[in-house]
């Protein structure tokens, strides 16, 4: 493993921190992870953590940082270096201090996070059972990025449970997993809760979970999300009403392929989406401002190039896991945690198809810790 010229403890506790802060507190998370990236400065040989992926994530912000001084809209893209700098440096950060770690605190780390991601999705449905929101969401976060982050701490808390050392009671595994469950589904998302359906039908049944443990989950998951609703139905009965609605996405897809062609290598310049979009009148929420498609925003604001970064950066992932989701019997074999791992970052990538979360503030960096996770996870593997 790597050393730190710090205290190991004191770094894993802010580590440990960082991974506690998403959804809790968003000047906290980014607090964690700018202190995290000072620590990082100070290593000795701090490039020893490195690998592809690190190099692939940090050749797309390059190539990003180059679309913003070619942009037609320079003062609209030149906020990017603010709003997504931090993305890198916490990269930089935790392929690092990841390494540090042994597998066992890796695993520690993990828990916190579960853990955190339970009480993230009760704060959530409190906050529509009081009716303080429409649908179940976090301090700030707005729904989307809330059910994004418990699809893929609903991955983790599934896949982990057979680890009796961490979860010993039966019980409190399934008041988690029923919690974070009932806020996918109190989130109101449809996207996201059909991704959560189909990754939880994989675990269940590649990760041969008992019948007894399905059936609490399921018992407390319908529990918590109809008392809530009995509190406020609201939004819920709109769902219901209408649930063919396509949000707006259709008029975004007609406006993506009414500008697709004319900047096909450089785009038009990070976050220009307000700038570019030509269907503005036509959309029903006034409020619309992106493309809700990682792929979509990724063309139109950086351009072929950029796209195909990102794209070579899910390639390189699966060819390390050895196309891990496309075997059976692997998959019933790997540890636990390299399971979750390859399935929530394929969980953020099939989120990606109805929004952002390169460009969100949380979500980014919950994709750079899974990454960098997986890359700790296949350098004890090699080491």
């Amino acid at each position: 493993m790597l050393s730190t010229r710090f205290n190991r403890n004191l770094v894993f506790y802010l580590v440990a921190a960082f991974l506690a802060s998403f959804l809790i507190s968003l000047a906290l998370l980014q607090l964690f992870a700018a202190f995290l990236f000072f620590g990082w400065l100070a290593e000795k040989g701090k490039f020893k953590g490195a690998d592809e992926l690190l190099y692939l994530v940090l050749a797309f912000g390059v190539f990003r940082l180059l679309t913003i001084f070619l942009s037609e809209y320079f003062d609209t893209s030149i906020i990017t270096i603010q709003k997504e700098l931090l993305f890198y440096t916490t990269g930089l950060a935790l392929f690092y201090y990841l390494k540090v770690f042994s597998r066992e605190e890796n695993l520690k780390l993990i828990m916190y996070f579960i853990h955190i991601g339970a009480v993230v999705a009760l704060i959530g449905v409190t906050l529509l059972s009081i009716g303080h929101v429409s649908r179940a969401q976090s301090f700030g976060s707005g729904y989307a990025t809330f059910s994004t982050y418990l699809v893929v701490v609903m991955v983790f808390v599934l896949s982990l449970n057979k680890r009796e050392l961490y979860f010993n009671s039966i019980l409190l595994w399934a008041i988690e997993s029923g919690l974070i469950i009932s806020g996918i589904i109190l989130s109101m998302g449809r996207a996201n809760i059909a991704i959560a359906f189909f990754l939880a039908l994989i675990i269940l049944i590649i990760r041969k979970v008992s019948f007894k443990k399905i059936g609490l989950v399921v018992l407390f998951g319908i529990v918590i999300t109809f008392t809530a609703l009995q509190f406020n139905p609201g939004e819920s009965g709109k769902r219901v009403e209408n649930p063919t609605a396509l949000s707006d996405r259709d008029i975004l897809i007609e406006g993506f392929f009414e500008l697709a062609d004319d900047h096909p290598f450089f785009g038009y310049g990070p976050r220009t989406f307000m700038d570019i979009f030509p269907y503005r009148e036509r959309l029903a929420d006034k409020k619309v401002g992106s493309w809700h498609n990682e792929y979509f925003q990724i063309y139109l604001d950086s351009g072929i190039f950029a796209l195909l970064i990102f794209l070579v950066l899910f390639v390189v992932i699966m060819h390390k896991s050895k196309w891990l989701v496309f075997r059976y019997k692997m998959m019933k074999s790997v540890s636990a945690e390299e399971f979750a791992v390859t399935w929530s970052i394929i969980a953020m990538l099939l989120s990606g198809l109805t929004g952002a979360f390169l460009f969100s503030p949380v979500l980014s960096l919950l994709f750079v810790y899974l990454i960098s996770l997986f890359s700790f996870l296949h350098y004890i593997k090699v080491d």
